[in-house]
């Protein structure tokens, strides 16, 4: 838990375009490693971190609750992961009934959602 909040008071210290794109943290090797959210915000925050390092790493040897976080180098990537699109869906055909059939239901429920069917198909109906 200290780590984390050692990891946000790190975050408050780096320009606002650079924190605002970190996604997780984490040390492992002796290097503490930023996931970026894209390309872009890693090749300009190893650029940037470059010079940060010995000063964020004073930071932890003096700030209270950070002395456990050690590292020598930090390093900054970013995953490379597919964005989530929803698919588009089209209505394609032409709208066949016109609405008229019967509805034998005796559920009232089920009556009343088949209603709202037979509107939404003499709404299309009347379109095509």
């Amino acid at each position: 838990m200290e780590f984390f909040t050692c990891i946000a008071k790190l975050k408050k210290l780096l320009p606002p375009t650079l924190a605002g794109g970190i996604k997780n943290a984490f040390i492992k090797n002796d290097t503490l490693y930023f996931i970026m959210e894209n390309k872009a915000l890693e090749f300009e925050a190893n650029y940037k971190l470059n010079t940060l390092t010995p000063l964020l790493k004073e930071f932890c040897k003096k700030e209270s609750g950070c002395e456990e976080v050690k590292f020598s180098k930090i390093r900054a990537y970013s995953k490379n992961e597919p964005k989530k699109e929803r698919p588009v869906t089209t209505f394609l055909e032409k709208e066949r009934s016109d609405g008229k059939f019967e509805n034998n239901f005796t559920n009232p429920v089920l009556k009343e959602k088949l209603e709202l069917i037979r509107k939404e198909i003499m709404k299309n109906a009347s379109k095509a």
